[in-house]
């Protein structure tokens, strides 16, 4: 009984300093990869990067901009042509936003190097949504090779 008693808080420390961070995750299926991924938000001069836990204010834009995605293929009119999808889930788990195909023709580019300048999300909070720990999960597809790759990543809403 003592055993299994101290198995169960040790779980319990476990599962609290799990929920207490903020994890992100990457998968890929083909050769495309991302290679990192930042939370921003709009200043003065544009997007300007969260340094640190990436907190925001609910009622505000939240950003998530993947870095080094690629390498991407080109299709037999030279041009690159990406795709993105977005989702993000509240505190409990709920879907709040699953947008798909955001980019359509205007995905429909050339990118120096074979890798996506810097593709980006966003979601829109409200005033009335919970505070706490939100994911955010984008899928950046390349539609020329057919490859696709997926980060998650948590934000706090106060």
């Amino acid at each position: 009984m003592k055993k299994v008693l101290m198995r169960l808080g040790l779980l319990g420390i476990i599962l609290f300093v799990l929920a207490a961070c903020q994890v992100e995750t990457s998968t890929s299926i083909g050769s495309l990869g991302i290679g990192d991924s930042v939370f921003a938000r709009v200043g003065e001069d544009g997007l300007e990067v969260v340094e640190g836990k990436p907190v925001f204010e609910k009622g505000s834009e939240v950003y998530m901009v993947l870095l080094d995605a690629g390498p991407l293929e080109k299709g037999e009119d030279g041009l690159h042509w990406i795709d993105i999808d977005v989702e993000v889930k509240g505190p409990d788990g709920t879907v709040l936003l699953s947008e798909q195909g955001m980019l359509g023709e205007t995905g429909h580019i050339l990118f120096e190097g074979d890798y996506a300048d810097q593709p980006y999300g966003v979601f829109s909070s409200t005033e009335t949504m919970d505070a706490g720990d939100y994911t955010m999960k984008m899928t950046l597809h390349d539609k020329v090779s057919g490859s696709r790759a997926t980060r998650s990543a948590g934000f706090v809403l106060e």
